[in-house]
């Protein structure tokens, strides 16, 4: 199977395996809410490694399926959503207290943080 059997351009995704480029910097945001957005960011570079932060720039930024990141990345289509399962406790851990201190929301364990850090970035 080529990646244009799956509708995509292969070295298109290669570029987007090397850069973690998202459209969250674009967006005008409160203070507030560019805190926010700034804090799951530095978490996702300091808490994630390397694939998790690929995993997280495909999925979640790029809105890519789980069996296209998958297939970019070369894992098993399961392991990809392991790995989403684990990116989220991971960020919940490290961030629950600071959510909530910080900005004054509760989160429970089956929060995605970065689906409220985008939902926040355009302004939802």
């Amino acid at each position: 199977m080529t990646p244009c059997d799956l509708g995509f351009d292969k070295a298109a995704f290669d570029k987007y395996q090397a850069d973690y480029y998202n459209d969250i910097d674009d967006v005008v945001l409160s203070k507030n809410h560019r805190d926010f957005v700034n804090l799951i960011r530095e978490a996702i570079k300091n808490e994630l490694n390397e694939v998790d932060q690929k995993i997280v720039n495909l999925y979640y930024f790029k809105g890519f399926k789980q069996s296209k990141v998958a297939f970019i990345l070369e894992i098993p289509h399961y392991t990809v959503s392991r790995h989403i399962s684990k990116i989220n406790a991971t960020l919940y851990e490290k961030l629950k207290y600071a959510v909530k201190y910080r900005f004054g929301f509760v989160v429970y364990p089956d929060t995605s943080l970065i689906e409220i850090a985008l939902a926040v970035a355009k302004g939802r």
